[in-house]
């Protein structure tokens, strides 16, 4: 089967290995589509933290199970799934709490003997597929493991903050989050970033507001806006600024939550922070709750989250498709492989 490969840094590769084995509890997935992750650009500039090429790429995927082990029951032969794609040991104290990501044990595609997931085929444990319903295309639930990761974030804002929100960043997370937050039933989605075609598609996306940083102060054009600060702020792009600009934005008692994974040190402007008596979650990755959430999720919003996706290509323009995201030369949010 055909499978992508990073042979090294920046260097794309096909490859054909074999179609791999499923064990008892696992069912073989045929991969139709496979999402690129900002996490996969890691590895293209050697930069990750265990995928070291050569190694195949890919995690984001949907498909279509053509192979069942001796001990599924909760699939069928023909059912098409999203994947989440990190396998635990189910037994520690975290996996019991439903945080997956801090299991001791947990293991990702392209790490171990698990192969990357830009494959014709993919084993995967039969527990860790989502089926998706007849009005949720195949193509939109390679989606569910990046919105997932935004759906996490925004689960952890209380009830009572949700009447204005900031995405710090319209990259590909922040411009999904804008999407869940809509279909959540948050108020007052308000997105900044320093591009302004990324700005330009949020508001095509849901946003009510935009600010460009570059152009304009964060703080000063929200308060010109809507007359006060906002109640919850999602950091999904980092800065050495990001903290310092969250915290003059935010209100009273709000909350903010980061996901971003900038290298380095940020400010932490700890006085202010402690003025406005306000909460910072950390939000990591996704779990079985965030997942079902999301399938309802694309179904709400659908075509929102069709806009999304400004790339899809073969297996065989991997090497051109990386080369465009790194280099930003077309404006991109989310870029697929259809397999």
């Amino acid at each position: 089967m055909k499978s992508v490969w990073m042979a090294a840094p920046a260097k794309l590769e096909i490859r054909d290995i074999p179609i791999p084995e499923i064990r008892e509890q696992d069912v073989l997935i045929k991969v139709e589509y496979c999402g690129i992750c900002g996490s996969d650009l890691h590895i293209y500039h050697n930069a990750h933290s265990f995928r070291i090429p050569p190694v195949i790429v890919g995690h984001e995927i949907a498909g279509t199970v053509v192979k069942l082990g001796a001990k599924v029951t909760n699939l069928k032969l023909g059912d098409r799934v999203a994947v989440l794609p990190m396998d635990t040991c189910g037994k520690c104290e975290w996996c019991k709490q439903d945080l997956p990501a801090h299991c001791p044990e947990r293991y990702m595609p392209g790490q171990g003997s698990w192969i990357g997931a830009c494959v014709e085929y993919l084993n995967v444990k039969a527990d860790l597929c989502y089926i998706l319903p007849d009005d949720v295309s195949t193509k939109l639930g390679a989606l569910c493991e990046p919105l997932a990761v935004a759906v996490h974030a925004l689960r952890k804002i209380p009830e009572d903050k949700r009447d204005s929100v900031l995405m710090m960043g319209a990259g590909a997370i922040g411009h999904l989050a804008v999407i869940a937050a809509r279909g959540m039933g948050f108020k007052n989605i308000i997105v900044s970033d320093i591009v302004d075609r990324n700005l330009e598609a949020a508001l095509e996306n849901g946003a009510d507001f935009a600010v460009n940083v570059l152009h304009e102060n964060l703080n000063d054009a929200i308060e010109k806006k809507y007359g006060q600060k906002v109640f919850s702020i999602v950091i999904t792009a980092g800065s050495k600024d990001v903290l310092c600009e969250s915290i003059a934005a935010i209100r009273r008692t709000g909350c903010i939550v980061a996901i971003t994974m900038t290298p380095g040190d940020l400010p932490f402007p700890m006085v202010p922070f402690i003025w406005t008596e306000s909460t910072l979650y950390a939000s990591q990755n996704y779990n079985d709750a965030d997942f079902k959430a999301c399938i309802e999720l694309l179904r709400k919003e659908r075509s929102r989250f069709e806009k999304a996706i400004t790339h899809v290509v073969p297996f065989e323009d991997a090497q051109q498709i990386f080369d465009t995201l790194v280099n930003k030369s077309e404006f991109t949010i989310k870029a697929m492989f259809k397999a």
